[in-house]
């Protein structure tokens, strides 16, 4: 699986426990924080980094279409090297 297709068939699921777990909590517009931009670049970095963990594994296994996604989403393979 590459990362834009883990990208594509995640990114519902995380918002939508992101809404619910806004609803759950009282949160008036719980749909407020995903029209800001650093949420939407932490939701970013949390989908990449699943999937770093999940299928990449180290700085070197990133293929070249990942690296391209990640360029897009404003990132790259070192920002993800486990500390």
């Amino acid at each position: 699986m590459t990362l834009k297709d883990y990208y594509k068939s995640h990114v519902y699921e995380y918002a939508y426990n992101k809404g619910y777990d806004d609803c759950k909590a009282g949160k008036a517009n719980p749909t407020g924080d995903q029209s800001d931009i650093y949420w939407q670049d932490e939701m970013d970095y949390i989908l990449c980094a699943d999937y770093y963990g999940s299928y990449v594994g180290g700085y070197e296994d990133w293929t070249a279409e990942d690296k391209e996604f990640l360029t897009a989403l404003g990132f790259e393979p070192s920002d993800f090297i486990e500390q």
